[in-house]
């Protein structure tokens, strides 16, 4: 019994994949702006409630340029809701769920953060429904990210105003499905935002040097007044 169970949510989650395939990723050159790759009025019900939030990326296998912007998409499922527990509510100009994503590099260590908005539609607008955030990512530098992230909250729980119940803060890790990467590549090695260039320029030793690396212990000054070290230390 147990194993028929499996196999169906594996089948399930398959089916719930290969529909998504159909309905964003189209053509392999297709486009990568969330504008242009709108969501179909059916998939707001291809969910059930309960299951996990998860990171979608439409047309993922495409490499795009350093420069280029992607869509990322975090699709959070519908969760109980409890009416009488309306005093649970976003503040004004807020979503209902409390969503961190970031896109890091494998390489690099580089992590983007993903300034996810709602779709507008009306189920974004309404607690215990299918929501759904997205944004336009611009990669600068040449790497293989790979989503990560937590939905912090459901349902506005992350506002306690008037309420004495607080909830536990407890995330949970967004899904991130096999192969939901993006490869940026500087083809051509024209990419004035390049890490990988910027690492390979010599240490300033003097103060006209502008835009060059200077390691924090080479600083004339208390390095405890210097933000925590990033690249390697630069």
């Amino acid at each position: 019994m147990i194993r028929f169970v499996i196999a169906m949510a594996v089948h399930k989650s398959a089916e719930k994949d290969s529909q998504l395939g159909e309905k964003w990723n189209g053509n392999y050159k297709g486009p990568r702006l969330c504008s242009q790759l709108p969501i179909p009025d059916m998939y707001w019900q291809l969910h059930t409630a309960g299951e996990g939030a998860y990171v979608e990326i439409p047309n993922p296998g495409r490499p795009v340029e350093v420069g280029e912007s992607v869509c990322v998409r975090v699709i959070v499922p519908p969760n109980p809701y409890q009416r009488q527990s309306l005093v649970y509510m976003p503040v004004p100009g807020t979503p209902w769920d409390s969503v961190m994503l970031d896109l890091v590099g494998k390489a690099t260590g580089i992590s983007i953060p993903v300034r996810l908005q709602p779709v507008v539609h009306v189920n974004n607008y309404q607690p215990g429904e299918v929501h759904i955030y997205e944004a336009d990512v611009v990669l600068r530098d040449v790497d293989h990210y790979r989503p990560t992230g937590y939905i912090e909250y459901r349902n506005a729980m992350w506002n306690s105003e008037g309420n004495n119940t607080r909830v536990e803060y407890e995330p949970e890790p967004l899904e991130v499905p096999v192969g939901m990467e993006i490869v940026a590549r500087d083809r051509h090695q024209t990419s004035r935002y390049s890490l990988k260039q910027h690492l390979a320029l010599p240490l300033c030793t003097s103060l006209d040097a502008e835009g060059r690396w200077v390691d924090k212990d080479s600083l004339p000054f208390d390095g405890s007044l210097v933000a925590p070290s990033d690249n390697h230390n630069r």
